[in-house]
């Protein structure tokens, strides 16, 4: 039996040797933060961490803006462009760059990519037919083609039922 004593400024402390038994419990061994498994010689090498340049900001919260339905005569004008794009898919891709649709004159205005160019011109004569016929049916009076610097391309006719096309070719320089 073993006994100590020791004397703080207050009062004597004694401890004793118990007289129970110590229950014992095995744990599992704790690791050592400092020992990763490696090698010596690799863990004395310091591990590269990646740079950030990421702001450590927390960013804004994003804006969620509902999506305003779309008024009747805008619905009108995305039917009017999927029917055309449908129309003129056979053609080749960016022949139709955009419409403007004025219903109060009843005129459809036709911007044409420089794919019209490329066409060759009984392509251009089907696709005129094609697009005028579209334009009729959709009870436009009048339609006019313009390609993307605004110049003239065609119209419709006033005699017959064939599209006037007064450009064919891209010209170049001031000609």
């Amino acid at each position: 039996m073993w006994q100590f004593t020791t004397t703080t400024d207050s009062e004597d402390v004694v401890a004793t040797q118990p007289t129970e038994p110590i229950e014992t419990v095995e744990t599992a061994p704790v690791p050592d933060p400092e020992f990763d498994g490696r090698s010596p010689e690799v863990a004395d090498k310091p591990t590269p961490q990646p740079k950030s340049n990421l702001n450590t900001q927390s960013a804004p919260p994003l804006e969620v803006k509902p999506t305003i339905p779309l008024t009747p005569e805008q619905r009108l004008i995305a039917a009017i462009q999927t029917q055309l794009e449908d129309v003129s898919q056979p053609y080749g891709d960016n022949i139709v760059r955009s419409i403007q649709p004025d219903f109060a004159t009843g005129t459809l205005k036709i911007t044409v990519g420089d794919a019209w160019y490329l066409l060759k011109e009984g392509l251009q004569d089907r696709l005129g037919a094609d697009v005028l016929e579209l334009s009729q049916m959709l009870d436009f009076k009048t339609m006019r083609v313009e390609d993307l610097e605004g110049n003239f391309v065609a119209r419709n006719p006033v005699v017959g039922d064939a599209l006037v096309i007064m450009r064919r070719y891209q010209t170049y320089g001031d000609e």
